[in-house]
C-alpha cells in the first residue's frame, strides 16, 4: 500500500471486517467506491461531526455526507455480493 488513510490500526481492522477498504490504481488506500478526496473528506467530517454535537455542520456539508456515504455502502455491497455469489458485474 502506498499511502494509507490516517485512520488507527483499529479502525482499519474494523472497516476491513465490512469490506471497506480498497486500493485505488496508484496504491492508495480508500474507501470502496470513492476517490481519494472523497475518502479523506467523509473520515474528517465523521471525526468532526461524530458523537455529542461541538459544532453542528452546515447543512451543506450534512447533504454531501450523505450521498458520499450512500455511495460507498452501495459499491462496498456490490462488491461484498460479488465475493460471496462468485458473479462477476460488469
Amino acid at each position: 500500500m502506498r499511502n494509507p488513510l490516517p485512520i488507527s490500526d483499529d479502525e482499519r481492522e474494523a472497516k476491513a471486517a465490512f469490506h471497506a477498504l480498497d486500493l485505488d490504481r496508484d496504491g492508495n488506500e480508500i474507501l470502496v467506491g470513492l476517490s481519494r478526496e472523497e475518502s479523506e473528506w467523509l473520515l474528517c467530517y465523521n471525526r468532526d461531526y461524530a458523537g455529542p454535537p461541538r459544532v453542528r455542520a452546515t447543512k451543506e456539508d450534512r447533504a454531501k455526507a450523505k450521498a458520499i456515504r450512500e455511495k460507498h455502502n452501495v459499491a462496498r455491497l456490490l462488491a461484498l455480493g460479488r465475493k460471496t455469489s462468485g458473479i462477476a458485474l460488469q
